[in-house]
């Protein structure tokens, strides 16, 4: 949950978020959310069968025997690289020029709609 705070602060100083341009900040950002969506789902759903077994009391190695819980551990650790690194390339990506100039990102947006029609 910090990081995804830690890059909408980063958003927030681009004229897209500045100026309202919601459409165009989803069209840009659109897999990195849905990959930040589905990696909280996942620490969710491998976070809660451990929270639920310390509080009912569980012995740690009765919870660690399950290969569910094995599987899920293995799993979370492995969005959690995938993540971290498409964070890393997209905080990145905000150094470029075109978020913070209205006019270079129009030029952006037409020279990447001529390639689309091509």
């Amino acid at each position: 949950l910090v990081s995804n705070f830690l890059f909408c602060t980063l958003l927030w100083h681009t004229f897209l978020l500045r100026y309202g341009l919601l459409l165009e900040l989803w069209a840009e950002f659109r897999g990195f959310l849905l990959l930040s969506l589905l990696r909280f789902g996942i620490v969710l759903a491998c976070r809660m069968p451990r929270l639920i077994a310390a509080v009912d009391g569980w012995h740690p190695g009765d919870y660690w025997d399950s290969p569910l819980h094995h599987g899920m551990f293995v799993i979370n650790n492995v969005m959690s690289v995938v993540y971290d690194t498409c964070l890393l390339r997209r905080s990145y990506a905000l150094a470029r020029i075109r978020f913070y100039r209205p006019e270079l990102w129009r030029q952006h947006q037409r020279l990447r709609g001529r390639s689309l029609h091509r």
